[in-house]
């Protein structure tokens, strides 16, 4: 069994930058971070094995975040808090 990262290289960012792409979609709202705790990485994830094989990315983070906001305005995810729509939450229910 292989292991891949899925993505793209040139798709790479750190959670602030995601919030920042996020509050441009949706109005220029304002990002607030839990205290001193800003997503201070120093390392990117390598996407070049499955690059290799010829996966490409046909999605930008901003295409799923325009995603996301349709379908909240069109009422087809009517809780975006619901535990089905969060990792951290799937994770702490499965494992934990």
């Amino acid at each position: 069994m292989e292991i891949y990262n899925i993505g793209n290289n040139k798709l790479n960012y750190n959670l602030t930058s995601i919030a920042k792409i996020i509050s441009d979609e949706v109005g220029n709202v304002p990002i607030n971070f839990d205290g001193d705790k800003e997503d201070n990485r120093n390392y990117k994830v390598n996407f070049d094995k499955i690059e290799r094989i010829g996966f490409v990315t046909e999605k930008s983070i901003r295409d799923g975040v325009e995603e996301i906001k349709e379908s909240i305005i069109q009422r087809e995810i009517l809780n975006p808090y619901d535990a089905k729509y969060s990792n951290v939450k799937i994770a702490k229910n499965d494992y934990l």
